[in-house]
């Protein structure tokens, strides 16, 4: 199983990573911190799904909702369960956020339901 840790996120207020899937897909992905809501907003772009102004919240798969249009998800761990609310959250490690493939997406799934194993 292999997840991509976006282990470049920071503590810029405006930030952007682009990667490509295994199945050649493109993705753009931006993080904005609203310090007047105290959270941090995300837009996602790519070859199969445009979404603007989604907030990032500690959830297992964010991008669930979608998965008809793509083969990728977005996990958001927090270490104390809170959702991310500081701009620091990314560099002291608070927050991570990883990058996961369809078949990753159905092994953590199933793990979470309590009907498979992760090996």
């Amino acid at each position: 199983m292999s997840i991509r840790v976006l282990s470049t996120l920071n503590n810029n207020a405006y930030q952007t990573i682009s990667f490509v899937t295994k199945d050649g897909e493109t993705v753009k992905l931006t993080f904005r911190f609203i310090p007047s809501q105290e959270s941090w907003i995300f837009d996602v772009e790519s070859d199969s799904l445009t979404i603007y102004g989604l907030t990032l919240s500690a959830f297992v798969n964010l991008l669930d909702p979608y998965h008809n249009n793509i083969t990728w998800g977005m996990y958001v761990w927090s270490q104390d369960g809170f959702d991310p609310w500081r701009i620091d959250d990314f560099s002291t490690g608070r927050i991570r956020v990883a990058i996961t493939e369809d078949l990753e997406n159905a092994v953590i799934e199933e793990f979470l339901n309590g009907t498979g194993s992760i090996q």
